[in-house]
């Protein structure tokens, strides 16, 4: 809603060392920077033994099927030895990233005036009411259960609710988009099995709740080594930037970098500004930030390629 934005959205304006604007946490400023990198080796001369390729793609927030996955699948990037992912880390390492699971739950009830409901009716939002409260107490703390030492634990959130056509005809119909956000070595088959296990337990409760469960979209998760060369060298580039060494971090939303990842690319997810900013009203970055994002990577480039 640009009525709620203090700044116009699409001006780019540059105010108290920030700049604003739709995207300009995520990920124009990552953009920016490395083209910046790029710019600036060619300007200079530097002896290039390797090469330094610039991927921009489309559909990210989408899936990415039709962006990255397809210029891979395509062969244009079939030489690649290592990615940098540019995302919000706020300068930091990252090398591990959570996987997403979007799930499809529909409940089918079965329709007849609301006056009728205790007879005749079968409400398809009160058996999905059943399988929401069951997710809040039975499912989510399990999850806390697990917890990985950069990416925490894993979430599920109730993200859509639709059902019913009038308030006067018992609800034939609800669909619930659940998200799920899976730690690395967990799987999407995993995370859809215990929600069946879940559903087939209040089943065997009510013999009127029929549902299923279909997948929407994924998206795995990665984790590299902290010790392998891309990392080391990145965080000796951001040491010498900064003037210490930030550590490691994780990475909570879903970036690009999985695609190189799930083919043994070696794969970190780096870059200015906090994914806290992202899809925000007044949406920003710290312009240092971005200048040092792209000293940091100038830094990592000459050590890898040069």
């Amino acid at each position: 809603d640009k009525s709620r934005w203090q700044f116009d959205p699409f001006g780019g304006c540059i105010k108290d060392g920030r700049i604003y604007g739709r995207g300009a946490c995520d990920t124009k400023n990552d953009i920016a920077a490395m083209i910046q990198v790029a710019e600036t080796l060619v300007r200079t001369g530097v002896n290039i033994k390797g090469k330094l390729v610039l991927c921009f793609a489309v559909d990210e927030e989408t899936g990415g099927r039709c962006g990255t996955e397809y210029v891979l699948n395509q062969g244009y990037l079939k030489d690649v030895d290592m990615v940098v992912a540019g995302e919000q880390t706020e300068l930091r390492a990252t090398i591990a990233e959570k996987g997403m699971a979007t799930f499809s739950i529909r409940t089918k009830g079965l329709s007849a005036h609301a006056s009728r409901v205790a007879e005749k009716g079968i409400n398809a939002i009160s058996k999905m009411g059943k399988i929401l409260c069951a997710i809040d107490e039975e499912y989510l703390p399990k999850l806390k259960q697990r917890k990985h030492r950069l990416l925490g634990i894993p979430t599920c959130n109730a993200g859509v609710i639709e059902g019913g056509t009038k308030s006067n005809i018992v609800a034939e119909h609800c669909c619930l988009q659940l998200d799920c956000r899976f730690l690395p070595g967990e799987k999407t088959e995993d995370i859809r099995q215990q929600i069946e296990r879940l559903i087939e337990r209040l089943r065997q409760k009510d013999s009127q709740l029929e549902a299923t469960i279909e997948l929407v979209t994924e998206a795995m998760p990665f984790e590299i080594d902290k010790e392998a060369p891309l990392v080391q060298q990145l965080r000796k580039a951001i040491e010498k930037v900064k003037g210490t060494d930030l550590g490691v971090t994780g990475y909570y939303p879903v970036s690009d970098g999985r695609f190189f990842a799930c083919r043994n690319i070696p794969t970190v997810v780096f870059g200015s500004g906090s994914s806290l900013q992202a899809h925000t009203t007044d949406e920003y970055v710290e312009i240092d930030q971005v200048i040092d994002s792209a000293k940091i990577l100038a830094l990592l480039a000459l050590s890898v390629i040069c």
